[in-house]
């Protein structure tokens, strides 16, 4: 029974130092599971600020095109008015290097209407 009783002691103790071992990898295990989920979980965080800023940089090239396209459809718009309503053809002025403003353009400018040919003037 001494032999047993040693045997029993023995075993129970090699037990317990497996039992200690197993609780002490599972939690390095969760350790190491929870730092690569905090790793994952930043480079995501990373990844969707890098995105915010792209789209935002996107939005402001896309509005500068806009706004010089509808600048551009503006002055296009100004022209047809001028020619078709004051007679005025104004690339022709411009091309020309007109010095004196056609009789239609100073009707045009004494009643409101912008001079095309000043380019200082805001669109």
């Amino acid at each position: 029974m001494i032999y047993s009783a040693n045997r029993y002691q023995k075993d129970l103790i090699a037990a317990t130092e497996r039992q200690a071992s197993l609780e002490q990898a599972k939690t390095q295990v969760e350790l190491d599971w929870q730092r690569r989920f905090e790793d994952v979980e930043r480079s995501q965080f990373e990844r969707s600020e890098d995105l915010v800023k792209s789209l935002g940089k996107a939005k402001d090239e896309v509005s500068v095109m806009w706004i010089t396209r509808l600048e551009q459809h503006k002055r296009t718009c100004s022209h047809f008015i001028l020619k078709y309503k004051y007679g005025i053809d104004i690339v022709a002025c411009q091309r020309g290097g007109v010095s004196n403003k056609p009789p239609g353009l100073q009707t045009a400018t004494r009643h409101g209407a912008r001079d095309p040919l000043v380019r200082s003037q805001v669109d």
